[in-house]
């Protein structure tokens, strides 16, 4: 089966089914969602509270008002006075899962994967 798409990296061209960007996104996600949901649980303020990576995203979509679909948010579900007292301790823990894993990883390499996956967002 011949590629529709391919990617010139400067060395090489490759079909996009033999890239391995999907998988390694993917890969990713699933790391920062467990790490994420264990240093929920290795937090004394939030262990108590069971929150999940999911619920910690709709919380955050909620309290900075960008619904913007699901039915917005189900009309901006309303987020208890102890989801929004726990939310900076929930946001602390992301920046710690997502600071280890970015270690080792200068500015510029963040930037560059950062623009690669917005630009891949605006193909879609």
């Amino acid at each position: 089966m011949r590629s529709l798409v391919s990617i010139d990296d400067g060395e090489e061209t490759k079909s996009v089914r033999d890239s391995d960007i999907a998988p390694l996104i993917g890969q990713v996600k699933i790391a920062i969602t467990a790490g994420v949901e264990q240093e929920f649980i290795r937090c004394e303020e939030l262990a108590g509270l069971e929150i999940t990576a999911a619920q910690f995203v709709i919380i955050r979509n909620v309290l900075r008002g960008s619904a913007e679909s699901a039915c917005e948010l189900c009309h901006a579900l309303e987020v208890t006075a102890a989801g929004k007292a726990a939310f900076p301790i929930m946001e602390a823990c992301v920046d710690r899962v997502v600071g280890q894993m970015l270690k080792g990883v200068t500015k510029a390499q963040i930037r560059e994967t950062q623009k690669v996956l917005k630009r891949m967002l605006e193909n879609v």
